[in-house]
């Protein structure tokens, strides 16, 4: 009995990937396999999209690959941008408030306000809330994690200061 060649497969991650041929210009691994959702963007468009574009799918479903569902960002920055400003932080399917957050350092409840790229002028500025890399549980005001993470740099450790 011949094997059956598969053409399309579902990732741990959720993410489908579809097999294309060598003659497929866009991009692929080296075995031959691209992101289902890169295909129906770039029939949609009628181009190739090129290798900083990046997709949302919008209802956070990954296996989900309709047209509809999916959300073009022209690099990897725009797309963590747009999660911070639509869900508190970057996270699917989770709606965090950052209006509610404090620095575990000095309590303070306000941080630095990052601007967005002014070549996308529709985004708003957002609250720099950060985690230690050494503390991924509590929040950093924008002053206090630079402080932290240039004694870190220098060999101070968390338990110094």
């Amino acid at each position: 009995m011949k094997k059956e060649l598969l053409t399309e497969r579902v990732r741990p991650d959720g993410y489908v990937m579809v097999k294309v041929g060598k003659e497929y210009k866009g991009k692929r691994s080296k075995d031959g396999w691209t992101f289902k959702h890169r295909l129906e963007m770039e029939k949609k468009l009628g181009r190739l999209l090129d290798g900083t574009e990046e997709i949302h799918h919008i209802n956070g479903d990954k296996g989900d690959n309709r047209i509809e569902n999916l959300m073009l960002f022209p690099n990897h920055g725009e797309h963590i941008r747009y999660h911070a400003l639509n869900n508190g932080h970057w996270s699917y399917n989770r709606h965090v408030d950052t209006s509610k957050r404090s620095c575990f350092r000095c309590k303070s409840d306000t941080t630095a306000i990052q601007n967005p790229n002014p070549k996308f002028s529709n985004k708003t500025p957002y609250p720099l809330w950060k985690h230690v890399p050494w503390d991924k549980k509590n929040w950093y005001c924008n002053s206090c994690y630079w402080s932290l993470k240039k004694a870190y740099n220098k060999g101070i450790f968390p338990r110094d200061l």
